[in-house]
């Protein structure tokens, strides 16, 4: 009777092995899968929605930049109203044409800077309806 016991616990023994050598092979499979695929997270559908349209009047060879900063430790930022500019910057400073056309939200404005011998545009628009205008993009020429 002892023979059998040993054997059934022989068996069980084995049994656990290869439980626990399966689960740690998905595992690692699942780990190298993940790792290795490349594409849209999964917890957010691909987005269908096109790029954000270039603005009018913006010179070819443009950089968009996030913020651009100012000689006297002055900064603009995507956000910055068009008061903030207006006051930094001063009407003088504004070059060339404004362009005015129909955005998302509203109008849309681009216009043209030549400040500290740089030369930059920067596109305002309202970030919601009927709101006041914020730097959508600064762009360096």
């Amino acid at each position: 009777m002892d023979a059998s016991r040993q054997r059934l616990g022989s068996a069980a023994d084995w049994f656990a092995a290869v439980l626990f050598l399966v689960a740690t092979i998905c595992v690692t499979v699942l780990i190298v899968r993940q790792i290795t695929t490349i594409g849209a997270p999964a917890d957010r559908a691909p987005s269908t929605a096109s790029p954000p349209a270039v603005p009018a009047g913006l010179p070819a060879l443009s950089i968009p930049l996030p913020a651009l900063k100012l000689p006297g430790s002055r900064e603009l930022r995507l956000g910055d109203s068009l008061e903030k500019v207006v006051s930094l910057l001063g009407r003088e400073a504004e070059t060339g044409v404004q362009v005015v056309e129909q955005g998302k939200t509203g109008t849309r404005l681009t216009r043209g800077y030549e400040y500290a011998h740089m030369r930059f545009t920067i596109v305002f628009e309202p970030f919601e309806r009927d709101g006041e205008f914020r730097i959508a993009g600064i762009y360096l020429q």
